[in-house]
């Protein structure tokens, strides 16, 4: 396992331990702080993913840990491509600096529903507890009003000008009787909301919090963004946990472009120049031997046999 953890930097880079073995303390220190850079965001990125399929969208552990790995791997994927590559275009940059702040606001924003998820959580239910409020004090208003008007109309008061218990009366009395039933029914329903949504061990609990749409993201970053309207503080909080995803997610790109070349580097680049020449003479034996007539290809073959003869003697 010790040895694992030891190569697991290696292993991100592509590069060979055994190799760097044989090269300066300087050389061996890049690669692991380019390993160990791009694995960063990655373990960030399981972190927060499988939180938020579990936890906040309340799917199983598998499906979890599944959404989690997938989500590691691209990023993981596009780090290497960081860290492994010998130079860094201007498109290069200009690319991986865009994913770094798309990826960045889209972790943070699933952080700050993890950091938030209690403050959510109670805004829902507070405007639903608020909603059931507003509709049992409504459904009493009507009550009221329509208790004083079969009051009125039953002293003359009304709009017939008849005392008595009449026609108009018994038609706003079985108004009335509606009304009441409907207050009392938004009540029952007021009070069950408040007892299922107080108790999460309630048999109804669950359904309820899927109802309300806490476990859609849409939903709770609508929520996140309304409750960091109302105040400067949580602004500020929430821009710093941006700003510090940014710099997480791009922190490979700093490390590779403002880090010296090392010996290991230099002789990386001083094979591939070696190749690079061994190929172009290659190509110039080819190139001059194609363009001889046969004769001359015949003195040519001839002048080889003859000196690898003189070689083997």
């Amino acid at each position: 396992m010790a040895n694992f953890f030891n190569t697991l930097p290696y292993r991100i880079t592509g590069d060979n331990p055994a190799v760097l073995v044989k090269y300066d303390v300087t050389s061996q220190k890049k690669i692991i702080q380019l390993g160990y850079a791009a694995l960063l965001p990655t373990l960030m990125w399981f972190a927060t993913a499988f939180i938020t399929s579990y936890i906040i969208l309340g799917k199983s552990f598998l499906i979890s840990l599944f959404v989690a790995v997938f989500c590691s791997a691209i990023i993981l994927i596009v780090e290497r491509t960081i860290v492994m590559s010998k130079k860094v275009s201007s498109w290069g940059i200009f690319f991986r600096s865009f994913l770094g702040i798309l990826f960045a606001f889209i972790g943070s924003s699933m952080l700050d529903l993890i950091i938030y998820q209690d403050d959510i959580d109670y805004k829902i239910k507070s405007e639903l507890l608020a909603k059931g409020e507003s509709d049992v004090q409504a459904k009493s208003a009507l009550v009221n009003t329509k208790s004083t008007e079969l009051h009125n109309e039953m002293f003359g008061k009304g709009g017939t000008r008849m005392k008595g218990y009449h026609h108009a009366s018994k038609s706003i009395e079985k108004q009335l009787t509606d009304l009441k039933a409907q207050r009392d029914l938004a009540s029952a329903n007021f009070e069950s909301a408040k007892n299922i949504i107080s108790d999460p061990s309630h048999p109804q609990y669950r359904s309820m919090m899927n109802t309300l749409g806490t476990n859609t993201i849409v939903y709770r970053h609508e929520k996140l963004f309304e409750i960091l309207s109302e105040s400067n503080f949580e602004i500020a909080f929430y821009l710093i946990v941006l700003l510090i995803g940014i710099l997480l997610e791009i922190i490979p790109l700093i490390i590779k472009l403002t880090s010296s070349t090392s010996q290991y580097e230099k002789d990386l680049e001083a094979q591939e120049q070696l190749i690079e020449n061994k190929r172009k003479r290659i190509l110039e034996k080819s190139q001059y031997y194609t363009s001889m007539n046969n004769g001359q290809r015949a003195v040519y073959d001839n002048m080889k046999i003859y000196d690898k003869f003189n070689i083997l003697n």
